[in-house]
């Protein structure tokens, strides 16, 4: 009798486990939202994170204190405040939504107003475009994406980007 209980009982300990397979509409496969990016309040706790952690190592070692005494982190929390400020500013992501009448005419603009930034198409031209700079800059400078739809576009790129993009395309904008 007792083989048959560790029989039943090592069958009961094996899970069982079954997969649904969901299948994309065929909808979604055409048209996929664009990720936005990380927004403001992301990147300013990435940044302000990141520097104070930095900061407070070097503090550390200078002062001659432990890490879990306050003292590191009480140089390290103003230059992470001031970094996180800075790349809130100028690396948050900004999605920029205009209309056009015309969208031959509204793309030669757009390309035209990126191509003064420094920025090229990195795709066979469609309703979703990738621009990025030249090979070396991409790392600092990121790419700026867009969607376009019938009568309307959609800019994700970063602040300091969209911010040049408001200046010279502003009559797009909705």
């Amino acid at each position: 009798m007792r083989p048959a209980r560790r029989a039943l009982h090592n069958e009961r300990a094996i899970p069982s486990f079954s997969c649904v397979t969901v299948e994309p509409s065929p909808a979604d496969s055409q048209n996929p939202p664009l990720n936005p990016g990380p927004n403001t309040l992301f990147t300013f706790l990435y940044y302000f994170v990141t520097t104070s952690l930095v900061m407070a190592l070097p503090a550390a070692q200078l002062t001659h204190t432990s890490l879990s005494t306050p003292l590191p982190y009480r140089v390290g929390i103003p230059f992470g405040v001031l970094a996180g400020l800075a790349g809130a500013y100028y690396n948050a992501s900004v999605v920029l939504a205009m209309k056009y009448p015309n969208q031959k005419r509204f793309q030669t603009e757009l390309e035209g107003v990126l191509e003064s930034m420094g920025f090229r198409p990195a795709g066979p031209p469609g309703p979703d475009q990738v621009y990025r700079p030249a090979a070396l800059w991409v790392w600092l400078v990121g790419t700026i994406r867009v969607h376009f739809e019938a009568n309307s576009a959609t800019l994700i790129a970063r602040a300091v980007h969209a911010r040049q993009l408001r200046r010279k395309l502003g009559t797009y904008l909705t």
